[in-house]
């Protein structure tokens, strides 16, 4: 039971401590027109807090100290994982850089400071019109 108890005072612990998912959070939160992406993510990231806790209760390091295989092929599955991530990530950008026009030279897109002086919109937000600013017309 001090196990147990010792346990759940870490993951309490854990919770409250910020970490790349609420980083994450926030980028979408920021990034979006709407609270969809943002309480998607929140949600996401939840769920696999849970079933974190449930493998851990569940015994799944017991399971892996008695079959290396298990983690070997837990490691493989977890490696192919990130390199999938991995290439989305790099397809998106890539995506991402054509649409813009190539990134970079004249005709490239608008550093995002550039864009804030300008009074521009923002990528992935709506413009907020202040009416003392640029934008006011």
């Amino acid at each position: 039971m001090e196990d147990y108890l010792l346990f759940a005072g870490i993951l309490v612990v854990g919770q409250f401590t910020p970490g790349p998912d609420l980083l994450l959070i926030t980028r979408n939160a920021l990034a979006a027109e709407r609270a969809g992406p943002a309480l998607a993510t929140a949600l996401g990231v939840c769920a696999g807090l849970v079933a974190h806790t449930a493998a851990a209760f569940g015994g799944l390091g017991l399971a892996v100290q008695a079959m290396p295989d298990l983690q070997a092929a837990l490691s493989v599955a977890g490696a192919l994982y990130l390199a999938y991530l991995g290439v989305q990530l790099v397809r998106a950008a890539w995506s991402a850089s054509a649409h813009e026009g190539g990134g970079g030279g004249a005709g490239g897109a608008v550093p995002l400071a550039a864009r804030k002086a300008a009074g521009l919109p923002l990528p992935g937000r709506r413009a907020l019109r202040d009416p003392a600013g640029p934008a006011s017309g």
